[in-house]
């Protein structure tokens, strides 16, 4: 290097060093001190939010999120955010918010907004850059609606007692809270150590609620707490209900379980769960002198759980009524309260009470119930028939059986069925040849619903006459049983004659023998004279009116006739009170009264009566005569009146033919009516 060269290096070092030094001191000059050093965005800062409403106070703040919550009933859409005080951390100013939200909708978007700030650590805990800064951080300010507040339901019951929920309790906590009707819950379950909860106890639909079952508005009154055995205490079940606009909520129900401390003995009774139970005033009586000296003057009782049963007060008589917890029972009146079970119920019940003596002191005491199962026995259903007679059931028989023994109408039976030596049940049945099936031990037997009990026929064995006993269980709709027996009276026909009325009606004539004699004594048929009821003879259109006029008891206003009619004939008020009821349609003004009458056109009026009179035959069909070689020839106006009689076994044909053509014989006749008279 020349001379010149170094001597210029030094000049040059010196220059930058001067630039260098003259731009630190600019910088310094601009951040000196008491500015910041440098500039921190994105930093969590906000300390608290709070709205000058007191029912909506300090938001929320998580992270970058500031939500505010409203009262469920707060009325308005929006939320005035203008006067919200925001505070932050220690150490930090604020600065600006901008943009300053004015409000926000409730449940609806966030509204967004910047705070600026500026940082001075004031405590000499950081040294250099850290200890001053400016930035600004953005924040979602969310504004919800706070779930409804419901009141607590709330129950007490005794120690091994239990409780039925009131869906009025529920529905009236889900209004109050929500403003809206309720419309299911779902149960967070207790534990099994305090006890269950069930739906339809002790019935034989009962089941554990489930804590995913929706139990609506209908079926909380079916819900029960059982508690655990022996315990007491405070059990607290929570549940989320949902109203009816789907909004849902929280709640508890609060169920004290109590000791049962009295100042009396307890009085005990036992009884069977179909049995009621007669309270005795000498056992009131008794307690009151025991515990207080002084005789019984009234009682007040606290009501049992239905579950368990009902008090009385003048059970089965027309005054009765249920005892009420707010009315005092004297001493006079004890001897009238009865407790009548629950069939559903078997168990220790529980009844307290609260005895005052004539002096007006008063005391405490219970009354314990031990219910033991019981099945009921039903009245016997007693019937008769003829020797060779099937007989249908009457399924009303069958339901008064289960009113009377249970107290509920019946759903359906199951026979037992006797042996064949004696006669068999079938379904269905109208001749030996045509029935629906043979009635079996394992099928039920319905009052309202299919297969039928009246469809049910007991068929005697071929000439057998005595007692037959049939044994059924019966259910009522509750799905509870009782046992009952049909006492079938088969009558023997003598084997040596035929009626025991008139002298034509020989052993020939068996088949029809004891069912025309039937119709005499009860005023229907008469003979034809000197002890002669010409059986073969064909019937009159007019004879056959009167008898089924006499058969039914017809009765209806005198509309007027048809023309051929004479009015002092025997039959003219028959005729007429059919013509009225529309059973007797005749041909045009014509009615052909001494003419014969075909066997199905007898079989048109007889239907036509019976819908007049409301008989329940179910309607037949052209199926039903699938049996007859000779169906084909019924004329179509009467297909669905033979065919209806055919399938309720008023109507069985001959060799498999119907001679729907023929006329019918007063023989004949007499058999159609007696089969009619049956069905009642």
């Amino acid at each position: 290097m020349n001379k010149l060269g170094k001597d210029c290096m030094p000049c040059t070092v010196k220059r930058s060093m001067a630039i260098i030094l003259t731009l630190m001191m600019i910088i310094s000059a601009l951040f000196g001190s008491g500015n910041l050093t440098y500039a921190a965005d994105g930093l969590m800062v906000l300390k608290t939010a709070t709205h000058p409403e007191g029912t909506v106070g300090k938001a929320v703040i998580n992270k970058n999120d500031v939500t505010f919550t409203v009262p469920f009933n707060y009325s308005k859409d929006t939320l005035d955010l203008s006067n919200v005080t925001y505070v932050l951390e220690t150490d930090y100013k604020l600065e600006k918010i901008d943009p300053k939200p004015s409000s926000a909708k409730v449940e609806g978007s966030p509204v967004i907004m910047t705070v600026h700030y500026t940082y001075k650590n004031n405590t000499g805990t950081t040294t250099g850059n850290d200890a001053e800064f400016a930035g600004s951080t953005q924040y979602n300010i969310y504004v919800k609606r706070a779930q409804p507040v419901v009141d607590k339901i709330k129950y007490s019951l005794y120690v091994n007692t239990l409780v039925d929920f009131n869906a009025d309790d529920f529905e009236k906590v889900c209004l109050d809270g929500t403003g809206q009707k309720l419309n299911y819950v779902k149960f967070t379950l207790p534990s099994s150590s305090r006890g269950t909860l069930y739906s339809n106890y002790g019935l034989s639909s009962q089941s554990k609620v489930s804590s995913t079952s929706k139990y609506y508005d209908d079926d909380i009154d079916d819900i029960s707490f059982v508690p655990y055995s022996n315990y007491s205490g405070t059990v607290v079940i929570s549940y989320t209900g949902y109203n009816s606009k789907g909004v849902s909520y929280t709640g508890e129900i609060e169920i004290q379980v109590l000791k049962i401390v009295t100042d009396a003995d307890d009085i005990t009774y036992k009884t069977g769960s179909y049995t009621p139970i007669d309270f005795d005033a000498d056992d009131f009586d008794d307690e009151c002198r025991d515990v207080t000296g002084k005789r019984l003057d009234y009682i007040k009782f606290t009501l049992p759980s239905s579950t368990y049963g009902t008090l009385y007060y003048n059970y089965s008589s027309r005054s009765q009524s249920k005892v009420s917890s707010t009315t005092k029972y004297y001493d006079d009146d004890l001897d009238d309260i009865t407790f009548v079970p629950k069939p559903s119920y078997t168990g220790t019940v529980v009844i307290s009470y609260t005895g005052y003596n004539i002096d007006g002191k008063s005391y405490t005491g219970a009354v314990k119930i031990t219910v033991t199962k019981e099945v009921p026995v039903a009245d016997d259903i007693k019937i008769s028939t003829k020797e060779n007679t099937p007989i249908r059931f009457d399924d009303e028989d069958f339901n008064d059986a289960s009113e009377d023994s249970t107290g509920v109408e019946l759903d359906y039976v199951t026979f037992t069925l006797p042996s064949s030596k004696y006669g068999k049940l079938y379904y269905n049945y109208t001749s030996s040849s045509n029935y629906g099936s043979e009635v079996t031990s394992s099928k039920k037997y319905y009052y309202e619903d299919t297969p039928s009990l009246y469809r049910v026929t007991f068929v005697p064995y071929k000439d057998y006459s005595g007692t037959v006993t049939i044994k059924y269980t019966g259910y009522n709709t509750d799905g509870f049983s009782f046992t009952g027996s049909i006492k079938v009276e088969v009558v023997a026909v003598p084997k040596t004659e035929g009626s025991l009325y008139f002298k034509d009606v020989t052993k020939d004539y068996s088949w029809a023998a004891s069912q025309i004699d039937y119709l005499f004594k009860e005023g229907v048929v008469a003979g034809t004279g000197n002890n002669n009821y010409s059986p073969a003879q064909n019937v009159t259109r007019g004879d056959f009116m009167l008898m089924l006029y006499r058969a039914l008891d017809l009765t209806a206003t005198d509309r007027g006739n048809f023309s051929d009619v004479p009015k002092d004939s025997y039959y003219y008020k028959a005729i007429a009170v059919a013509k009225s009821l529309g059973i007797a349609k005749g041909y045009g003004d014509k009615f052909m009264p001494t003419a014969g009458i075909t066997r199905e056109d007898a079989m048109v009026l007889v239907d036509r009566a019976l819908i007049i009179e409301n008989k329940r035959l179910s309607a037949g069909k052209e199926s039903d005569l699938y049996a007859f070689k000779d169906r084909n020839s019924v004329s179509d106006y009467a297909v669905t009146s033979v065919a209806t009689l055919v399938k309720a076994g008023i109507i069985q044909g001959n060799n498999s033919y119907l001679y729907p053509k023929s006329m019918i014989s007063r023989a004949e006749m007499a058999v159609i009516l007696y089969k009619v008279l049956q069905l009642d």
